[in-house]
């Protein structure tokens, strides 16, 4: 199997793209109800990220189709905002 890792600067923030050439995501699995041990664990990690940095962490995933109609790879897609902070005056001359 190889993975593919892709990063670039888009103007909502940095896009990664991950792909693979294995199997594929189970078709139940690209449904908004299924329940993936490992789906859950990363949505539940961006999750702390998202409370930390108060800001919204994109996360989407499916599967890559040959024309007929196979599946060639799996993409895994994270776009994380850019992260600023605000100094005050004050605490910054400390």
């Amino acid at each position: 199997m190889q993975i593919t890792n892709n990063s670039s600067l888009q103007p909502e923030g940095i896009r990664c793209n991950i792909t693979d050439n294995g199997p594929g995501f189970p078709l139940e699995a690209i449904e908004k109800d299924y329940k993936s041990k490992g789906i859950n664990l990363i949505k539940s990690k961006i999750g702390i990220v998202e409370s930390l940095t108060h800001q919204s962490i994109k996360f989407e995933y499916h599967n890559l189709y040959s024309n007929l109609n196979k599946i060639i790879e799996s993409e895994t897609i994270f776009t994380f905002p850019f992260i600023t902070f605000n100094y005050d005056n004050e605490s910054s001359n400390h």
